[in-house]
Order: C-alpha cells, then sequence, then structure tokens
C-alpha cells in the first residue's frame, strides 16, 4: 500500500531527558556508563558465552520450542522462521535483542515498531560484519504485571481512547506464562463482539483478531508469540520466551549475586546523580531477582542486613554466597527482574546489540559497575526508533484545524485552545452556578447537624463532594457535546488529540497495533521495515493511505 514516511525532530515524539541527553552524547555519553553506537563501524563484537551456562544447541532448542508450541505458521512465516534458525544455530551467529511483556491484541504499537527496527538492525550488522545475525524478540513471559499485560486501547467514535481487557483476569503474583485463558471465564465471546464495534467490518478484521487474540485455553504469552512470528517471522525473527529458559537464568542469576549487586547499584546511583540525573527515593529495595514455585512469583530484595523474600520475617536474610547457594541448588525455580534481565541475557546469547526505549535506558545506565564486577562485557544498546501514525482523516482533521501535526506531537498545549465566556452554552452556565448554590446550601448545614451528630456531618462532606465529581462528569460531557454541535472545527481538533496524545500520552505508548493493523492491513508493515534508520536521531512519522473511509 502507499506509504510516505517523514522524519522529525527527536523532541517532538515525548522522550524523556535522560533519552535525549544519551543521543545527544552517543556514542559515549557522559555519566551513563552505556555504549550507545552511532554506525555499524562503532558496534562492538559480542564475547563468547560461557558453555555451562548456556550452549548455543540448548539456544537453538528453546528457540525453536517457542516456535514449534504455537502450531502451524503460514508458508511465509513457516520459510522464514526456519531460515533463521538455521543460521542461529551456527557458531559464528550473533544476535540483535529486544524484548517486551506480552500484550493483549498485539499491545501497544511500540511493541511492534520494536521489533521491526530489531530486524532492520540485524541485517544492517550482518552486512557490516559479514556474520550471521539473528533478530530475537525476548517474550517477557516470567513478568506478573497482569494488569499491564491486559490493556489494548483503541479510539472509539467518540474519539475516547477506550479500554479493551479480559473480563477477571487482573492482578496476581502469578507469572503470566503460568495463567491461561479461559473462554467461559475471560468471556472471550464478548471480548471480541466488544472489538467489533470498534474496528472496522470485514474480512480483515476477523482475521486479525483471530491472530492477535488469545485462543481458549492458551496464555498470553503463547499469543503473543504465535502472533509475532506470524507478523514478524517471514523477516526471520525468532521468539524466546524467557520462562523456558529455566536453569540456565538461574545459573546466571548465582554469578550476579555473588558479584555483590547492591553496592555496584549504589556506585552508578551515585555517578548518575553528579552528572544531573536525579534518581527517586524508592520506598523499598527493588526486586531484583524473583523465586517461582508453581508459577507463583516472590520477590528477592537485599536489605542492608542481607537478602530476603517477600514475606519472609525480618532476620530470615541470607548473606550473598548463602543466596547463591540457593539458586544453584534449584536454578529452574529463578528468574530475573528487570534490572537484572540485561545482564542474564548477555551472559546467556552472543548479544551484538540490543534495541530498547527509554525505560531499558534508565535500567542499562545502572548496570555499569556490576559489569564489571561480575566480568560481564559492556554491550551496544541502541535506542528503538519512535514514530507516530497518521491516516487520511487524521491528515484532515490537523489541517481543517490549522494545526500541524509535528507541531502537536512537541506542544500537545496546542490542542487546548483557551475557551472564553462566548464559548460555554447558556445552560452550561447556568447548571455550574446551581451546583455552586447547592453546595454552599449544603455546607452550611453541617455545623448544626454537627451539633446533633459529629459523623452525620462528616457524611454529608463525602456526599457534597462525590456529588460535585459526578455533577462536574455531567458539565464535561455537556460541554463535548455543545462543542460538536457548534462545529467541526472543534471536533476535528478533538481528532488530532485522540490520535496524537490519547490519554495525554504520545500515541506509540498508548494505541494499539491492532487498530492501525484493521484499518490498512499488515504490508505497510514491511514497507516501514525497509525505511527504519537501523541508528535512527530522528522520529518517524508514518503517513498511511487507502485506509478504510470513514474509520480512524
Amino acid at each position: 500500500m502507499p506509504l510516505a514516511l517523514e522524519f522529525a525532530p527527536i523532541d517532538r515524539f515525548g522522550l524523556g531527558p535522560l533519552a535525549l541527553a544519551a543521543l545527544a552524547g552517543r556514542p559515549e555519553p557522559a555519566h551513563l556508563d552505556l555504549h550507545l553506537p552511532r554506525r555499524a563501524e562503532e558496534v562492538v563484537p559480542p564475547g563468547e558465552v560461557d558453555p555451562e551456562l548456556l550452549e548455543r544447541a540448548e539456544l537453538v532448542e528453546l528457540l525453536r520450542g517457542a516456535a514449534t508450541a504455537v502450531g502451524p505458521l503460514s508458508e511465509p512465516a513457516d520459510e522464514g522462521v526456519r531460515s533463521a534458525l538455521a543460521r542461529a544455530q551456527l557458531p559464528t551467529a550473533w544476535f540483535v535483542l529486544c524484548g517486551q511483556q506480552p500484550g493483549l491484541g498485539g499491545g501497544a504499537l511500540l511493541d511492534a515498531v520494536k521489533t521491526l527496527h530489531t530486524v532492520r538492525l540485524a541485517r544492517d550488522l550482518e552486512r557490516h560484519f559479514a556474520h550471521p545475525v539473528v533478530p530475537v524478540f525476548w517474550n517477557h513471559g516470567d513478568d506478573h504485571d497482569a494488569d499491564e499485560a491486559n490493556d489494548l486501547r483503541l479510539v472509539n467514535v467518540h474519539l475516547d481512547a477506550v479500554k479493551v481487557g479480559l473480563p477477571n483476569f487482573g492482578a496476581s503474583r502469578f507469572a503470566l506464562w503460568s495463567r491461561p485463558v479461559r473462554s467461559a471465564e475471560q468471556s472471550l465471546d464478548a471480548v471480541f463482539a466488544q472489538l467489533r464495534t470498534l474496528l472496522p467490518a470485514g474480512a480483515r478484521t476477523e482475521t486479525l483478531l483471530h491472530l492477535l487474540l488469545p485462543r481458549s485455553g492458551e496464555t498470553l504469552v503463547t499469543a503473543r508469540t504465535r502472533a509475532w512470528l506470524e507478523l514478524f517471522g517471514p523477516h526471520g525473527l525468532l521468539v524466546l520466551e524467557s520462562h523456558r529458559l529455566g536453569a540456565a537464568s538461574g545459573r546466571a542469576l548465582a554469578r550476579l549475586v555473588l558479584a555483590h549487586p547492591p553496592a555496584a547499584l549504589e556506585r552508578a546511583r551515585q555517578r548518575l546523580v553528579a552528572g544531573g540525573q536525579p534518581q527517586p527515593e524508592a520506598a523499598q529495595p527493588p526486586a531484583l531477582l524473583f523465586h517461582m514455585e508453581g508459577g507463583l512469583r516472590r520477590a528477592v530484595r537485599r536489605y542492608p542486613q542481607g537478602w530476603r523474600l517477600d514475606g519472609e520475617d525480618v532476620g530470615a536474610e541470607r548473606t550473598d554466597e548463602e543466596l547463591a547457594s540457593m539458586v544453584r541448588g534449584q536454578p529452574s525455580h529463578w528468574s530475573a527482574g528487570a534490572l537484572l534481565r540485561p545482564l542474564v541475557q548477555d551472559l546467556l546469547v552472543p548479544v551484538a546489540a540490543y534495541v530498547g526505549g527509554p525505560g531499558e535506558l534508565a535500567y542499562q545506565a545502572h548496570l555499569g559497575e556490576l559489569r564489571r564486577a561480575a566480568g560481564v562485557q559492556r554491550g551496544n544498546f541502541v535506542l528503538r526508533s519512535t514514530v507516530l501514525v497518521t491516516t487520511p482523516r487524521l491528515r484532515e482533521a490537523a489541517e481543517r484545524s490549522g494545526i500541524r501535526i509535528v507541531d502537536v506531537m512537541g506542544d500537545p498545549s496546542l490542542l487546548n485552545p483557551q475557551r472564553n465566556q462566548e464559548d460555554t452554552p447558556l445552560v452550561l452556565q447556568k447548571l455550574r452556578e446551581a451546583g455552586q448554590r447547592h453546595r454552599a446550601e449544603l455546607l452550611e448545614l453541617r455545623r448544626e447537624i454537627a451539633a446533633l451528630d459529629p459523623g452525620l456531618a462528616q457524611r454529608l462532606r463525602r456526599v457534597v463532594s462525590l456529588g460535585e465529581k459526578q455533577l462536574g462528569e455531567v458539565q464535561g460531557r455537556l460541554q463535548r457535546v455543545f462543542d460538536n454541535r457548534r462545529g467541526k472545527d472543534r471536533r476535528h481538533l478533538r481528532r488530532v488529540g485522540a490520535m496524537v496524545w490519547p490519554l495525554g500520552r504520545p500515541q506509540e505508548r498508548v494505541l494499539g497495533l491492532l487498530a492501525f493493523l484493521a484499518a490498512a492491513g499488515d504490508s505497510w508493515v514491511g514497507e516501514l521495515l525497509e525505511g527504519l534508520d537501523p541508528f535512527p536521531t530522528e522520529g518517524v512519522v508514518v503517513h498511511l493511505d487507502g485506509t478504510l473511509a470513514g474509520w480512524l
């Protein structure tokens, strides 16, 4: 399909100061202790992986196991995956990694963009080094944040970002790989029906729903693996499910524990603070690793007295040596927390580069001292491509509003022009005045009521507060109705806001990949892959064309 790419300054895409500083200081940004190559020539080749932790043949079998467990793939995906597996087993093969926890319906748009960037970078490095370089998506199935994974956002006809989630699939301490989705318990038919009301009708949407949504008996982990192999397998992507690493992950963690992580992490924190990167105070030590038993995760934290599992009493602490011995004794019962995960990856896989976002960059910036203490080579970090996708209706809305999309990306306040008194309907003014009188009259009675029953006086205050909140919701809805009826200019502005800054956050972090695939098919994915810069310094505005009339 026709696709146009526009490159825009990276500071328009909602990146934080740490990411901007890292890009400005490449390849060795000050105070971050990171290597961010600007081109293939600056990539440092990975070191050898200790076969006592994970042999190459074991790694390939883990990759193969993830691919075969999801069932038959289409011919293009099957051919691409088979070819990638053959190259991965070569002793000279390197890997480019990215990762994310599973996301319902394919997750946010950024998950797909990060994956495409990984494929593009692997191709670039393979040409430069004449090494087989295989892209791998690290599927974080041992995470347990079900609330984040079970959060698909789409824009409805009212231009609101609507959440779609699986019922009865809330937060728990069980890893996502251990939580199958059940048709009846999670009301899959109802979820499909809800999505059909938010997406264009047709065979394309039905195909995508069956591709990206979990099937009864599947986990979100398996659903992500299956969808990613189908979408990106034709381009040579493999998927590694982290929970399959088992004992290999535990063996790597035992080595890291003996490197005294808290002391190294504290030195890193002081380095970052000295470099002008403020570090928020944590309520408790981070969960550096987890103990796993039947899918149940228990965080392990390092206190001044020693290591302790969540739920254990003070006094049950262990030394580094004692915890390392426990991990070695049952290595398959342990998994890495987010902070140690990059080091586990580098210990188990010859990583030529890691593609990550600002959050992963922050983790990496804390690991320099621990890398040296544990003897883990410093790797190559590439800040992922960041994108905004536009559609014909979005571009039309921006034009009619008299604003440029790239300007709105950098300054969301352009979406909220100041209202004056004439912008407010008379009935809304009357409603606000009546609400204020009602509040004042009720609160005047509090003193008399308190003399009779102080508890009732307090209850009256809560009732007034609740009433104010509900009345505010009515006022907000009334203002939106007025704006829409007054003319289409404000509605055009709302469309731009709903698509560019949904929920006040950058589009790629909120809106689901599913919406764009349903609107324009998947051929644009391959076109975007070819247009990405493997070492980006700018963001990409992806102008889709040919989307379904009257939608998006």
